[in-house]
């Protein structure tokens, strides 16, 4: 480095940064004889000083020497790698030591501790505590999908459905006639399946247990919206299979929830239930003999 310089007793020194605000004058530091361990150390030394002028920056005032950086740096130049810090945060133990972190992350191998071990201790429980608190909120979060469940999914998906060009008449006055199968079928969808969270849907049996509610052929409802004791056709069933197909799919791809398919994800056959007619038996016409001569 072009600014440390050697003085006549072969101590390495250097000016770095300012003390005094509007001041000309830079803080001198001595760095030994050792013309390696000096390299190093003024290296950190200016790596404090960036550190200084930005929180002076922050705090909208010219740049100098925070004093806590300041005695961190003379002590690194005279050579030491452990270093007991003098930091008044009144009661604030985590904020405390939340400082000395801030300041540690500048000043890799070399380690930083308060002077008040008390006041270190409590900070570094405190801090633990609050870290504890937010690694559970995070875990609850992805976990829970963000706390989305199906049916929130699938109204967004019909949503999107409503505003996609494709599904719209030219005009874009109402959804084209597949447009709204569309619709129908995931809002059968919905109408049969629970309202699950999204996280729970983490494996491909899970998401075979719900195309099986469709699969086992529930009762469909009348053209008013009530039910009715006639299940739905095998032919439908199977379309509505297909298209909770087509929304996980979308689902896997929307930024809005955070959901993505199970890594054991396949597309697999769905047996659809076969259900018995009732018929009954089937009647052959007979008829005298008048009639067939009739017939004849």
């Amino acid at each position: 480095m072009k600014d440390l310089k050697r003085l006549k007793d072969g101590r390495y020194f250097a000016f770095v940064g300012y003390t005094k605000t509007g001041s000309n004058q830079q803080h001198k530091f001595l760095f030994g004889r050792d013309e390696s361990a000096a390299y190093q150390r003024v290296a950190l030394v200016r790596s404090l000083w960036n550190h200084s002028a930005s929180i002076a920056r922050e705090m909208g005032e010219a740049p100098i020497w925070d004093e806590v950086g300041l005695g961190i740096a003379i002590e690194i130049a005279s050579g030491q790698t452990t270093i007991a810090v003098d930091l008044d945060a009144g009661e604030l133990a985590d904020v405390a030591v939340g400082i000395l972190a801030d300041w540690q992350s500048v000043v890799p191998g070399v380690r930083l501790t308060l002077r008040n071990k008390a006041t270190e201790e409590e900070g570094g429980r405190l801090r633990r505590q609050e870290a504890e608190k937010y690694i559970s909120i995070g875990r609850e979060l992805l976990e829970s999908g963000g706390s989305h469940t199906l049916h929130e999914a699938i109204r967004a998906y019909v949503a999107a459905v409503r505003k996609n060009l494709f599904y719209l008449i030219t005009d874009k006055s109402r959804l084209t006639d597949w447009g709204q199968v569309k619709i129908d079928q995931i809002e059968f969808c919905a109408d049969h399946l629970p309202d699950v969270r999204l996280a729970t849907v983490n494996k491909l049996a899970k998401i075979t247990a719900l195309l099986e509610v469709i699969a086992a052929r529930p009762f469909k409802k009348s053209p008013g919206g009530k039910p009715t004791d006639t299940p739905i056709r095998k032919s439908y069933a199977m379309a509505v299979v297909k298209e909770f197909r087509v929304f996980l799919n979308w689902l896997h791809d929307s930024d809005e929830f955070q959901w993505e398919k199970p890594r054991d994800y396949a597309v697999k056959p769905v047996r659809v239930k076969q259900i018995a007619e009732k018929t009954g038996p089937v009647r052959v016409p007979t008829y005298k003999l008048p009639e067939l001569i009739t017939l004849w």
